[in-house]
């Protein structure tokens, strides 16, 4: 008899959100006034405890939902506002277990895709240095010519333009200027990309070689194909983030307004949930 009524009483403590009102009506008749006013401040406190506790589930969620503003940035996928390798609280990921689910893939994907385009880089770094011209991040006097890192911002520019079938990508790597540095030697700028140098040469002879290595990279076709296939990548995965966090975000906007939600997506008391067995 004990096991029936503990069974009973679990039933009714994972369902309170559904039943409850059906309860009040049938403590009422049976049990007075009295009782059902000590039922219903008992109801009111655990639905008190239960939604602080999804309002703190619910700041934890504002940088996941904020995946929808996801950028590019030389063929990677950067979010401002979430670190993907972050994990979610024991709490989160069993309120919200298909969102967890899902996070996770996007990371995997995330990460997969992100990986590639650090290879990518280094195969373009490595294509400079092959032909004699090491790429730095500043200025080296030991050298006598140097590409800066800078360089991938306008070679995926332009690789990103290609992809598009833009008429006239750019910039263009076959049009290299140069201007006279104060320490001596050349700077070179792409035509269209006049914020900043490129490569830095000594002599002459040098500001030829760097000339033809950074054509030669920006208009090799295998380097073009590869980059065209991280930016589909990219805009696949930054499409499914947004698309997530759209739902998330709904999801989390339809609990709050229908308080404690609609019946496919209610919020209730877990016995999985480490939070909700202290709180209740």
């Amino acid at each position: 008899m004990k096991e029936v009524i503990e069974q009973i009483w679990r039933f009714i403590s994972e369902n309170l959100a559904i039943i409850g009102p059906i309860i009040g009506v049938i403590i009422t008749v049976v049990f007075g006034p009295r009782f059902t006013a000590k039922w219903q401040e008992k109801r009111r406190e655990r639905n008190k405890k239960l939604r602080v506790h999804f309002e703190d589930l619910k700041k934890e969620a504002e940088p996941i939902v904020s995946l929808g503003f996801s950028s590019v940035q030389y063929g990677e996928i950067v979010f401002t506002k979430y670190d993907l390798s972050q994990a979610v609280s024991p709490s989160f990921r069993e309120h919200f277990s298909k969102e967890t689910e899902e996070l996770s893939k996007l990371r995997e994907e995330t990460n997969k895709h992100n990986t590639r385009c650090k290879e990518f880089r280094q195969k373009i770094k490595r294509a400079f240095e092959s032909r004699g011209i090491p790429v730095v991040q500043n200025d080296q006097d030991t050298l006598s010519s140097y590409i800066y890192e800078r360089v991938f911002e306008p070679l995926f520019q332009r690789w990103q333009a290609v992809a598009q079938k833009s008429k006239h990508p750019g910039p263009d790597f076959q049009k290299i200027e140069s201007a006279s540095c104060s320490k001596g030697g050349y700077l070179l700028y792409a035509l269209g990309w006049a914020a900043s140098p490129l490569a830095f040469a000594k002599t002459e002879n040098e500001r030829e070689k760097c000339k033809r290595a950074l054509a030669d990279v920006a208009y090799d076709e295998q380097n073009q194909k590869e980059a065209a296939e991280i930016f589909g990548s990219a805009n696949e995965l930054v499409k499914k983030a947004g698309e997530f966090a759209r739902q998330f975000a709904g999801k989390l906007d339809d609990i709050d307004r229908f308080w404690p939600g609609k019946k496919t997506n209610r919020f209730e008391m877990l016995k999985t949930c480490p939070d909700c067995k202290e709180l209740f």
